[in-house]
């Protein structure tokens, strides 16, 4: 049976025995460098329990534009949208082992990464990423399809609970709240031309 991303990743996280683990998806790639450069970041950099990296774009016709990610992201990052790329990142098992893992919910199906990333920082961690395209992100034109209108009300309620329960609402947060129904509002074909255009090398 299929359990879900978040059941699945937690069992990963569980048997796992080295100290560091590194997220990635099946029709991704990783640069070769990928791990040495995110394990020696982390280990020069004790301060941070997590970190991403910058990613090449690309579909069915190559690599088409990429992906810059703010090297220190913040809570008030996340109004806006989730300011790493799930795929990209190499946590400490240590950040699971004292803070739970992703979190099962029917809410946080499709937003798996906001949740944790959110409630991560919310809990005084600290994250970053590393200024270099390290990985190659597959963006197509499916990707757009993915998102059911019952994903992007689960995801509305998501970010009403955290931002109550972390004492962030504000117009902007109200804004930020409606922003995945207005999404679904927009043409898929001017989100992927928008995102083309600012993903474009």
């Amino acid at each position: 049976n299929n359990s879900g991303l978040a059941f699945s990743l937690n069992v990963c996280i569980e048997v796992a025995r080295g100290n560091y683990i590194a997220r990635m998806d099946c029709d991704d790639y990783s640069h070769p460098k990928r791990l040495e450069k995110q394990l020696n970041f982390l280990k020069c950099h004790p301060d941070i329990d997590w970190c991403g990296t910058n990613a090449f774009l690309f579909d069915e016709n190559g690599i088409w534009g990429a992906r810059k990610m703010k090297p220190t992201p913040s809570l008030n990052d996340f109004y806006k949208y989730s300011p790493y790329i799930h795929p990209s990142v190499m946590y400490r098992k240590s950040v699971f082992v004292n803070e739970g893992g992703y979190s099962e919910s029917k809410d946080t199906l499709r937003c798996e990464d906001y949740e944790i990333f959110m409630r991560l920082h919310y809990r005084g961690l600290h994250g970053a990423n590393i200024q270099e395209n390290l990985i190659s992100y597959r963006e197509t034109k499916e990707t757009y399809a993915r998102r059911t209108w019952s994903t992007r009300v689960d995801e509305c309620r998501l970010r009403y609970r955290n931002y109550k329960e972390m004492n962030m609402m504000s117009f902007k947060a109200c804004l930020a709240i409606i922003r995945p129904i207005v999404g679904g509002l927009v043409p898929r074909s001017v989100i992927k031309w928008k995102k083309h255009r600012d993903g474009k090398i």
